[in-house]
């Protein structure tokens, strides 16, 4: 199955079709426009037309009547409640859903609502066209989209070949709507994306692991970049849950035992999805240098804060932000003293500056525990 038949999608489902490779269903609501010829593998003929009807369309005709290579199109989106039941019944008859759509949005819905037991693969383009990422669960799905997602996000602070990753500078205006811009990059680099899509995709059957990959086209060689998918510890606050990275969570114990006896801290890096509420926690800064340590306490600093928080949100396009603190207590006990409790209340009123909860998080000997609190006095 797959979703979205765009300038990558077209391609991806053709290099498929023409290697007789799956029986697919195909899900796309769009039409397609002139100015999509450029890089989409259906004809001026198809103008006016569904992607996923015209797409089927074009598949059958080359593999023949009697053995049609797509069994099923779906003219509408993941999010159309009239589509729903077929939609679903095709999952659920998939061994893989290909995911092309380039939305966040449908990789978190395939990731909480709608994939069920169906594993699923993201592919998408960076916005300046020179990098192809892959977004790849596990075959028992313990490890989503959503989390590869944030893994994704610190890829980019982590890795400085990733710096610009997410820059775009040139698109073109083809319309009046919010949504009327379209990339310009060679037809050259869409299609040697899209070899990579259909080749991976054919590998994913003998591959049970979840991982990131980034290829970055560099002159006439790619440069590839990998990181395997984790499996995100969850904590639960009331009504919202908290996904925490387990490399975090090595990296602040770590933190924890080189400062001891005194406590240690820094700030948390991740992101709130409040459709489904979820915070998600994946990276941290460390203490700045003009932080205050002592065996029973801890006074963040604020040497070069700023800077790097902004560097992290400028990389990752607002995707990864502050969302709290983190401390360490010298012994096994996680519970916030009297201090603690009054840092968690100027962290909520910042975070509310923002519309966002605040979160603290206290690192023991050989635990930790996660706390949330809204400006209004709520506390989790």
């Amino acid at each position: 199955m797959q979703i979205g038949l765009g300038a990558l999608g077209s391609q991806v489902a053709n290099n498929c079709i023409r290697s007789g490779y799956g029986k697919w269903t195909y899900i796309d609501p769009d039409v397609l426009y002139p100015h999509n010829l450029a890089r989409h593998c259906l004809a001026q003929e198809h103008i006016g037309q569904n992607k996923a009807q015209a797409m089927r369309d074009y598949a059958n005709a080359l593999a023949g009547v009697h053995n049609p290579s797509v069994i099923n199109a779906i003219p509408y989106g993941v999010f159309n409640g009239q589509a729903l039941d077929n939609i679903t019944s095709a999952i659920r008859s998939s061994k893989l859903i290909v995911d092309c759509s380039a939305s966040v949005a449908v990789g978190r819905y395939l990731s909480h609502e709608l994939a069920g037991d169906t594993r699923s693969v993201s592919f998408f383009m960076n916005p300046s066209g020179t990098a192809l990422v892959m977004l790849l669960e596990d075959g028992k799905r313990s490890i989503c989209l959503d989390t590869l997602e944030m893994q994704y996000y610190r890829m980019l602070n982590r890795t400085p070949e990733l710096c610009e990753h997410l820059k775009a500078e040139h698109q073109t205006l083809y319309s009046s709507t919010c949504r009327g811009t379209s990339l310009v990059y060679p037809q050259d680099n869409a299609a040697i994306f899209a070899g990579l899509c259909s080749k991976a995709i054919k590998e994913i059957e003998t591959n049970g692991g979840a991982s990131i990959s980034v290829w970055t086209l560099d002159g006439l060689s790619l440069l590839h970049h990998e990181e395997p998918g984790e499996c995100f510890e969850e904590v639960r606050c009331q009504d919202w849950s908290v996904k925490v990275s387990p490399w975090l969570i090595e990296r602040l114990y770590l933190q924890r035992q080189v400062k001891l006896p005194n406590e240690t801290g820094g700030v948390l890096i991740g992101t709130f999805d409040f459709a489904h509420h979820i915070c998600y926690i994946v990276d941290s800064i460390d203490s700045p240098s003009d932080s205050q340590e002592y065996p029973d306490a801890y006074i963040r600093g604020s040497n070069g804060l700023l800077e790097s928080v902004t560097k992290i949100e400028d990389l990752t396009v607002g995707n990864l932000c502050y969302v709290g603190e983190w401390h360490s207590h010298p012994t096994a006990h996680t519970e916030p003293s009297r201090d603690d409790r009054t840092l968690l209340q100027a962290i909520s009123g910042y975070a509310y500056l923002r519309g966002n909860p605040g979160v603290m998080a206290i690192v023991g000997n050989q635990s930790y525990s996660v706390f949330m609190k809204w400006s209004d006095g709520k506390q989790e």
